[in-house]
């Protein structure tokens, strides 16, 4: 993994939550720790930002909770300053519909308003890619959300946590094509959609979507996903045919091999 590479992945990735308070009043003092991170997203497109469907369902609940509260639910990512401006680093927050959401695999695409961001999208491995148990890659997201930025009421970081671990299996045959991996990696719940990506080559393979088992276990789910031909985002199915296979067998004599009582 080279630096640029980590980078890129870096600022490709973006908390998705909400704001107590109108994104007006958010930037007048952006450390004053409004906005709650509740999962992670990564562009896959110019607009576009892979993450999970079961968290968006959550947004949407808590946003009717609120009612007419002052109430902004979007996307922010942090990155390098736009050329000429006068700063280390930049955030960006952006609104956003959802473009298609699948419950059933747990995967939604949001569509962004507002200008385009100034960071280029993942790069998703090729239909060709097939990955390995025993692979190194890595994690970025919000494990946690907003609790590893802030401290004292007020934010003292800003942006992703990188984690690194191995793919520990394949669901689901370890020996088939797989539509999912099973991670050696303890995350936090924030980190659902965070991007799974190839330590070597910093591709991303993967998209998280559940980041312990049952709350408990040290492992986590990624579901996998390409690009195919046309460069165009996929999610990997595998095809799962079980055969029964009945041998021939003879009656056995319950009174064993001479006819005899046992």
């Amino acid at each position: 993994m080279t630096e640029e590479g980590l980078s890129a992945v870096r600022y490709a990735v973006c908390a998705i939550g909400w704001l107590r308070i109108t994104s007006v009043d958010y930037y007048a003092n952006p450390r004053r720790d409004k906005f709650r991170i509740e999962v992670t997203g990564f562009l896959i497109g110019r607009r576009g930002v892979q993450t999970c469907a079961h968290v968006i369902d959550s947004l949407e609940r808590f946003k009717k909770k609120q009612g007419t509260k002052p109430y902004t639910v979007g996307v922010q990512f942090v990155h390098p300053p736009r050329a000429g401006a006068d700063a280390d680093m930049s955030t960006s927050f952006r609104p956003f519909v959802i473009r298609s959401k699948e419950d059933t695999i747990d995967v939604a695409i949001l569509e962004l308003g507002g200008s385009e961001i100034p960071v280029d999208p993942v790069v998703l491995v090729p239909e060709a890619y097939t990955p390995a148990v025993g692979e190194q890659i890595g994690l970025c997201g919000y494990a946690h959300g907003s609790a590893l930025l802030s401290r004292g009421g007020e934010v003292y970081r800003f942006g992703p946590v990188v984690q690194t671990g191995i793919i520990a299996a394949l669901s689901p045959f370890d020996c088939a094509p797989p539509e999912s991996a099973v991670l050696d990696l303890l995350t936090g719940p924030a980190a659902s959609g965070s991007p799974v990506f190839r330590w070597d080559t910093d591709e991303v393979l993967g998209v998280l979507v559940e980041g312990q088992i049952k709350g408990s276990a040290a492992l986590s789910i990624a579901r996998l996903i390409y690009r195919d031909a046309k460069g165009q985002f996929n999610v990997r199915a595998a095809r799962m045919e079980m055969t029964r296979v009945i041998p021939d067998i003879s009656p056995v004599d319950p009174r064993g091999p001479k006819g005899n009582a046992r």
